[in-house]
């Protein structure tokens, strides 16, 4: 049995009004601790949403854009790095709502999952962008592992945080995040749900713009939905995303910006425990290159 779970129902013309703190594109809003970028890579398009976080949770997407990718010229792997160095290299020069500060992210996650390599090899070479990797219920049978969060760190798990962790991964020598791609959309989904957001924290509004602006992204956010149901060979009830629409890279890219945000410290409660920010650069690389002069 299985139901579709409406305890927080949105609507794409609802998250279009999500406006309330009335500041325009790219102004960084006072108070804000991190600002976190998820980046979906496709064949033709990167999708990406950046988010200003402030106590609480609070977030305000204060930009997001699609970026070229040109695989008929160059290949796709080749040009997805292109994609990448040209976002990066151009910059994103956001402003505060007082001085024209030409801010750039706390942290970028990366979406791995379609072509890890072309990631892999930008990621190597610029800091805080990082490679991540998204895994939901809705996999489960498509490929060989599913998520599964760690109960403590070890020599190859370096971070755990809520619903995700970073692992070394050896052969590629990058660290790649882990994310359990059901809770981190659930908890998405909720923030964009909060009513009053103007006046309530752990809330997520956009940037404020002419509804019709935000017609492609409200459908993204909207064009999946959850379902709650038990699964009989496990013996658990599970949650999991379905698609309803193809065009979902934009909440790809909102649900890593989440998660990013939690790995700074984003905490909906001052209570929660804050991870202590652990060593992500570690000297194993060093030890076998030494290895291979002796």
């Amino acid at each position: 049995d299985s139901d579709e779970d409406e305890d927080t129902p949105l609507s794409a013309a609802g998250i279009r009004r999500r406006t309330g703190r009335r500041l325009a594109k790219g102004v960084v809003p006072d108070g804000t601790e991190h600002i976190t970028i998820g980046l979906d890579v496709g064949k033709f398009l990167l999708h990406w949403v950046a988010i200003a976080w402030q106590p609480g949770a609070t977030g305000s997407i204060i930009d997001y854009a699609k970026e070229e990718v040109d695989p008929n010229r160059y290949g796709v792997e080749p040009a997805i790095v292109k994609a990448l160095e040209r976002l990066h290299g151009e910059g994103f020069g956001w402003v505060t709502e007082k001085e024209p500060l030409g801010i750039e992210p706390s942290l970028v996650w990366v979406d791995s999952g379609w072509k890890p390599r072309p990631v892999y090899e930008f990621c190597k070479t610029v800091e805080n962008w990082c490679a991540s990797k998204g895994f939901g219920e809705t996999q489960r049978g498509k490929s060989a592992t599913s998520y599964q969060q760690p109960k403590k760190r070890t020599h190859d798990i370096r971070r755990v945080g809520d619903q995700w962790y970073m692992r070394k991964m050896r052969a590629e020598r990058i660290d790649l995040y882990h994310v359990n791609a059901d809770y981190w959309k659930s908890w998405a989904h909720e923030r964009l749900a909060v009513e009053n957001p103007e006046e309530t924290a752990g809330s997520i509004v956009l940037f404020d713009a002419p509804e019709r602006d935000h017609i492609p992204i409200s459908k993204h956010f909207t064009s999946e939905r959850r379902i709650t149901e038990f699964n009989k060979e496990r013996g658990v009830m599970i949650t999991r995303w379905v698609k309803v629409s193809k065009a979902n890279h934009f909440f790809d890219a909102l649900y890593l910006a989440c998660a990013a945000g939690h790995s700074l410290g984003v905490r909906l409660l001052e209570t929660e425990k804050v991870e202590r920010k652990q060593p992500v650069v570690s000297d194993w690389f060093k030890k076998q290159r030494e290895g291979r002069r002796r």
